[in-house]
This record gives structure tokens, C-alpha cells and sequence, in this order.
């Protein structure tokens, strides 16, 4: 019979006492843990006045010096970069920090705080309306010859492909058309951020 060697008897005896020992200590430590909380010192009860509330005028007057701050403040940026070129005024001086101004209110532009230069977008502005007119007549050209091979088509003087081809040209350019009148737009929005 075999019996088992002399450090695996060993390792055996070091399982058990582990197995034994650490139950024991993660008790011990709950327990010190929870005594310490009770041993802790509870905050101090706040001392409160309860008094109905009531509408009455105010007879009492405070007087004090001090700094006033803006209970509300407004942080501005320009949406577009570009070179400040107008700097805008106020009862005929220039803002600065601290000058109070209006902003937009009932289809009333605000005050004028400052311009940027704009020529490059007013530039690239002209630039997509020519875009836009190229784009237009591409457009109603392809127009034309579309509804002139629909009627070709129906006389069956063309074939389906050669129809299908004026047909697509004629959907590109509207494509095209729809793209620039988009760009325009978005130009004009930059054109607009230039303004604060």
C-alpha cells in the first residue's frame, strides 16, 4: 500500500488550516469594521424655526456697499473665423467689457457687437450663385430634351435605353440643381455668422 509522501501530507495540512483561518478573519474584520461605525460620532442636529408664511409690505430698509455682479452671464463667440473689421457702439461709444447691450426682440435686430471681414465669403457667395444659374439651365435643358425624347419614345423612334439615358441625364442635373440652390444656402448662413 502507498502511502502518501511526507510534503504532499504537508500540503494537505496547509489547505485545512487555510480553509480554517480564513472564515476566522473575514469574521474578525466585519466585526471591527461595524464597531468602528458605531463608534462613530453622529452629526449635530440642526436647530430650525418654523414661522407661517405670510403677504405683508416691506417696512425695512438695508443699506450696504458692495460689488454688484450680473446674476446672468453671456460668454459670445463668432461662428465664422475671420479678421474683426467693425467693432460695434453704444450711445456713440465702442463696446467694451461691461457695456450693456440688447439682443434680437421681436423681429428687431440687437445691438451690434462686431463684424468680421467678408469678402472671401461674400466671394465664395457669388461664386455658388453662378452655380446655382449653371445648374439651372443645365437643369431645364435637360428638361427639354427629356419631354422632346418622351415623345420621340412614343412614336418608337428611339429605343428604351436611349429613352432611360435622357431620362437619367434629366434627374442628374435636377440633382445637381437641388445641390447648388443647398450650397447657396449654406453660404448665406456663413455669410450671416460673420455678424455678431
Amino acid at each position: 500500500m502507498n502511502t502518501p509522501s511526507l510534503p504532499r501530507r504537508s500540503y494537505r495540512i496547509i489547505a485545512v488550516l487555510v480553509l480554517l483561518i480564513a472564515p476566522l478573519s473575514f469574521w474578525r474584520m466585519t466585526t471591527l469594521q461595524a464597531e468602528q461605525t458605531l463608534a462613530a460620532p453622529s452629526p449635530k442636529a440642526t436647530k430650525v424655526r418654523v414661522a407661517e408664511v405670510s403677504r405683508h409690505a416691506l417696512t425695512e430698509w438695508a443699506f450696504a456697499e458692495g460689488t454688484v455682479q450680473a446674476a446672468r452671464r453671456e460668454y459670445l463667440q463668432l461662428e465664422t473665423a475671420g479678421i474683426v473689421t467693425e467693432l460695434g457702439s453704444v450711445d456713440g461709444q465702442l463696446i467694451r467689457e461691461g457695456t450693456q447691450v440688447r439682443g434680437p426682440r421681436d423681429n428687431a435686430p440687437g445691438d451690434l457687437l462686431m463684424r468680421i471681414d467678408t469678402r472671401t465669403q461674400t466671394a465664395e457667395q457669388q461664386a455658388v450663385l453662378a452655380q446655382v444659374i449653371e445648374a439651372r439651365t443645365a437643369m431645364e435643358q435637360a428638361e427639354r430634351e427629356f419631354t422632346r425624347a418622351q415623345k420621340i419614345f412614343e412614336r418608337q423612334l428611339i429605343s428604351q435605353n436611349e429613352f432611360e439615358t435622357y431620362r437619367a441625364t434629366r434627374d442628374a442635373r435636377r440633382a445637381a440643381y437641388n445641390a447648388a440652390l443647398a450650397q447657396r444656402d449654406r453660404s448665406q448662413v456663413s455669410l450671416d455668422k460673420a455678424v455678431l
